[in-house]
C-alpha cells in the first residue's frame, strides 16, 4: 500500500490532508499477477452520540462497487465525495475474499492558513468572527486529543469523544461540528444542519459559519421587540443608562453598530469599547437574546414600561442575566 498512509501499531490512517484534499491510496496486487481482481469498498462515518439524555445520530457513507483491478494495482476513487470514517476494501481473488481496514481521518490547519483563507471569504466582516471560533471550538475542526481508534457501534458522548475520536470532526452536543461547531439555523420554512461537506471539510465549515451570522443578523435587525427597545431609547436619550459588560478581553457599552446601522441610537462608539448590539448578535449565535428590555431605575419592577413624558426619570437598560456563552467566548481564551 501506498500513498499517504500512516502505520501506528496494527492501524493504518490515511489523513484529509490541511489544503484540503482527500487522501491518495494506492493498493498493490504484486503477489497476483495474471490474476483476476474484483475489488470493492465503503467509506462510512456512522455515529452515537448522547446529550443531555438523548441521543442523535449521524451518518456519511460512499460506496464503490464491482470494480476490475488492471495491471495489479488501483488507486481509491473518491469521485466527488469528500469525507472521512472507515474506509473497509474488500477483493476477491480465485473466489477467496481479503479485507482491509483504513482509518481516513483529519488533521488541524494552522491557524494562520485558516485565517489567511477566512479573509478571503468574508470573515474579517465581523471583528467577533475568530472569537467565536475561539470560543466554539478552540480553533478546531477535529478532535486532536485521545488515541486513533476504528468507530464502534456505540454510544458516544463527550468523554468517549475526547478518548477514542482524534482525528474524527470536532462534536459538541447536541448537533454541532467543526471550527463553528454548525449545528441548525435557518427558518422553519427552510431548516438548514451541518452537511457533510462541512464536517469534513474546514474550509466549508468557514462558509457554513458566515452563512449562519449572516442569518442572524437579519433576524435580529427584524426582531420585533428589540425594534421597539431601540425607539424607546431614541425617546428617553440621556435619561437612559446602561451598565457596561466587562470581559477579559473586551467591553461592550451602549452605543451604536455598524453592524446594525438601522439601530441607531445616537450614541457613537468610546474608544476600545464595541456596541451592545453586537454583544447582543454573538450570544444569539449560540442561541437567546441579551437584550431584554428597559425599567424604570427607581422601580424594583423589570417589566418593561412604555414611552412616556415622564420629568426627571432615570431609565436602565435591562440584559439577560445569562451570559455563560459570552463569558466562554471572552474569558480565559
Amino acid at each position: 500500500m501506498k500513498g499517504d498512509v500512516e502505520y501506528i501499531g496494527d492501524k493504518v490512517i490515511a489523513y484529509i490532508s490541511e489544503e484540503p484534499d482527500m487522501p491518495k491510496i494506492e493498493l498493490n496486487f504484486n503477489n497476483f499477477v495474471g490474476k483476476d481482481i474484483n475489488l470493492s469498498y465503503t467509506l462510512s462515518y456512522n455515529v452515537k452520540y448522547r446529550y443531555n439524555g438523548n441521543e442523535y445520530s449521524f451518518t456519511d457513507f460512499y460506496e464503490k462497487k464491482d470494480i476490475k483491478v488492471n495491471d495489479n494495482k488501483y488507486t481509491i476513487q473518491w469521485d466527488n465525495v469528500f469525507q472521512g470514517g472507515d474506509l473497509k476494501i474488500k477483493w476477491k481473488i480465485d473466489n477467496k475474499e481479503y479485507e482491509k481496514n483504513i482509518m481516513i481521518r483529519g488533521k488541524n490547519p494552522e491557524l494562520s492558513k485558516v485565517r489567511q483563507y477566512g479573509s478571503t471569504i468574508g470573515c474579517d466582516r465581523y471583528w467577533f468572527f475568530w472569537d467565536i471560533i475561539g470560543g466554539e471550538s478552540d480553533y478546531r475542526q477535529f478532535m486532536n486529543m485521545g488515541e486513533y481508534k476504528y468507530i464502534e457501534l456505540k454510544v458516544y458522548n463527550s468523554t468517549t469523544h475526547k478518548k477514542e475520536q482524534k482525528g474524527l470532526p470536532l462534536w459538541g452536543g447536541p448537533r454541532g461540528f467543526g471550527f463553528a461547531q454548525l449545528d441548525n439555523w435557518g427558518t422553519k420554512e427552510n431548516p438548514k444542519y451541518c452537511n457533510t461537506l462541512q464536517r469534513w471539510n474546514w474550509k466549508e465549515n468557514l462558509k457554513g459559519a458566515i452563512e449562519v451570522i449572516d442569518s442572524k443578523v437579519y433576524e435580529v435587525r427584524n426582531n420585533r421587540d428589540l425594534q421597539k427597545i431601540v425607539r424607546e431609547i431614541n425617546v428617553k436619550k440621556d435619561s437612559i443608562s446602561m451598565d457596561d459588560l466587562v470581559f477579559d478581553k473586551v467591553t461592550f457599552t451602549l452605543g451604536n453598530s455598524s453592524i446594525f446601522p438601522e439601530f441607531d441610537i445616537n450614541k457613537p462608539l468610546p474608544a476600545g469599547k464595541r456596541s451592545i448590539f453586537d454583544a447582543h448578535l454573538i450570544k444569539y449565535y449560540n442561541g437567546g437574546q441579551l437584550i431584554k428590555g428597559i425599567i424604570e431605575e427607581n422601580n424594583g419592577s423589570e417589566e418593561k414600561k412604555s414611552i412616556d413624558n415622564k420629568k426627571n426619570v432615570q431609565y436602565k437598560i435591562i440584559l439577560d442575566e445569562n451570559i455563560t456563552y459570552l463569558k466562554d467566548v471572552y474569558n480565559n481564551k
